[in-house]
Parts: structure tokens; sequence; C-alpha cells
């Protein structure tokens, strides 16, 4: 039997707020904690979809606390969320079309390049909202143009 492990509010908070900011609004995304994702130790966290019915599930590890990392962890899964319909395009129209080894070569091709676009996305994000949330103050300059502190 499984053990079952509290969301923690953060977590719940977060997935709340990027899906508001994704404009992810119409979706239900339920989260959830394990010991072990997809039976890796390395893996944080992993959704599954069900795109008619805009449901996403999020699987984190147990161990998640509130640090910038799991932060990204968070938005870098609510971005596949966003995305998952550009993925099952992919998969059922492209992919499907081609032969068998052909199939799966494009297929993790794909994979790999969208999962450094989610990467780079994630980042960009979460910089961005850390801006927006904390902004630095504008003063003015010796000659009266604004700038922000660096």
């Amino acid at each position: 039997m499984a053990a079952d492990f509290n969301v923690p509010e953060w977590v719940k908070s977060y997935i709340l707020c990027w899906a508001d900011r994704l404009h992810l609004e119409e979706w239900e995304i339920v989260a959830r904690l394990e010991l072990c994702v997809n039976d890796d130790p390395s893996v944080r966290a992993a959704i599954s979809v069900t795109n008619n019915i805009h449901h996403a599930s999020i699987v984190f590890r147990a161990d998640i606390e509130d640090t910038p990392e799991w932060q990204r962890t968070v938005i870098h899964e609510m971005l596949h969320i966003k995305h998952e319909p550009i993925c099952q395009m992919v998969r059922e129209v492209i992919l499907l079309e081609l032969e068998r080894p052909t199939r799966r070569l494009a297929d993790d091709a794909y994979r790999n390049v969208m999962e450094q676009f989610i990467d780079s996305q994630t980042m960009l994000l979460w910089r961005l909202a850390e801006c927006v949330d904390n902004p630095e103050p504008i003063k003015a300059s010796e000659n009266g143009h604004k700038e922000a502190s660096v």
C-alpha cells in the first residue's frame, strides 16, 4: 500500500498561480506526491493529461520543498500541460504517418527538442515572475533618466 502524502499549500497555490498566468483556467489540475516518480529516484515530477476533458495530474517527488529549484519544477510541469495539445497533435497526426523505426526516432527527437524548449521557457518565465513579484525600485539618474538598479 502506497503512503499518503499531503501536497504542501505552497504547491497548490503555485499551481493555481501558474494556471492563471498560462491561461489554463479551464483545466482541472490535480497534484499528488510519491516517494519515487516513474520508478526513477532522479525524476522530480511527471504529468499525465487527458486533453479532451482538460484534466491533468502532476506527481511530485515527496521531498518537494519551497525552493527556487522546486518552483521551477512546478512551472516546468505546468508548461508541459500547456503544450500537451501540440504534443498530442504531433503524436496522433504526424508520427502515425511514419513507419515504425522512423516513428521511434522522430518521437525521441521531438521529445528531446520539446524538453529543451520547456526547460528554456521555464527559466525565462521564472525570471520574469521574479521581476514582477519582486520589482527592483527604479531611481532617477543624475541626467533625469530613470534607471533600474543592476
